[in-house]
């Protein structure tokens, strides 16, 4: 059975990734509609990206660009709070718009 773990996930980034020795974080604003509220809401998503994904975040990642990406969702135990944490682990990413300066 193929991995059935994947998830596409679009939207700007709220500011430049962090990016350290292994990975680039950063977070994606979203826009989704309420059907309670009858209206469009705005959801952050936190992403991490490891690999070619973060070397094309540290090179052309800043704040304000719509991206699409292509990645999954991974879970570990957070010893130190004794809870289980979802992250999206975001494997392509794919630049839609520049921002204008």
């Amino acid at each position: 059975m193929s991995d059935m773990n994947h998830v596409f996930l679009s939207g700007n980034l709220t500011r430049d990734p962090f990016i350290n020795d292994t990975n680039a974080k950063f977070t994606i604003a979203t826009k989704v509609w309420s059907f309670k509220d009858k209206k469009t809401i705005t959801k952050f998503i936190n992403v991490i990206a490891f690999g070619g994904a973060k070397a094309y975040m540290e090179k052309f990642g800043r704040k304000g660009l719509f991206i699409q990406t292509f990645g999954n969702l991974e879970s570990y135990k957070d010893e130190k709070r004794d809870v289980w944490v979802l992250s999206y682990v975001a494997r392509e990413i794919t630049i839609v718009n520049q921002v204008k300066n």
